[in-house]
């Protein structure tokens, strides 16, 4: 059986939300790094993530 999805978001400082928790639902963004959510001015919710390519080493003969 899979994760539960469905728990709620903990609010630890709930001044302006008038709430402990909010219902979500966590879904997975593929191999991105630390994905970060930012509000913009207009209000406009924005997820940015990391993700990158393996760096290939290659390894140089001295002659």
């Amino acid at each position: 059986m899979g994760k539960d999805t469905s728990l709620p978001i903990r609010v630890n400082n709930p001044r302006e939300l008038d709430s402990w928790e909010l219902p979500a639902e966590r879904i997975a963004l593929g191999p991105a790094y630390k994905p970060s959510m930012a509000r913009l001015p207009d209000g406009e919710l924005v997820m940015v993530a990391l993700f990158g390519e393996p760096l290939v080493r290659r390894r140089k003969e001295l002659v």
